[in-house]
C-alpha cells in the first residue's frame, strides 16, 4: 500500500479530518487532499511533515 492509501486509511480509521492535517502539518489543505487522493505526487518534505504528525512511518514495514 502507498503512504498517501496509509495516510487516507489512516485518517478515516481514526476519525481524523484532512482540515486538522493541515492545519497540523501547515500545508494548504486543497494540495492536502490532492496528495491524499492520489491525484498528484506528495513531496519528500511534505510526507515526512505528515508522517510525524500521525505517527505513520512513510515506509511501511513488511511482515515476515
Amino acid at each position: 500500500m502507498q503512504f498517501h492509501e496509509r495516510v487516507r486509511k489512516h485518517l478515516k480509521d481514526n476519525g481524523i479530518s484532512q482540515r486538522w492535517l493541515a492545519n497540523k502539518t501547515g500545508l494548504n489543505p486543497q494540495t492536502l487532499w490532492r496528495w491524499v487522493q492520489g491525484q498528484r505526487k506528495m513531496p519528500v518534505e511534505a510526507a515526512i511533515k505528515i508522517s510525524k504528525a500521525l505517527n505513520l512511518p512513510i515506509i511501511e514495514e513488511e511482515d515476515n
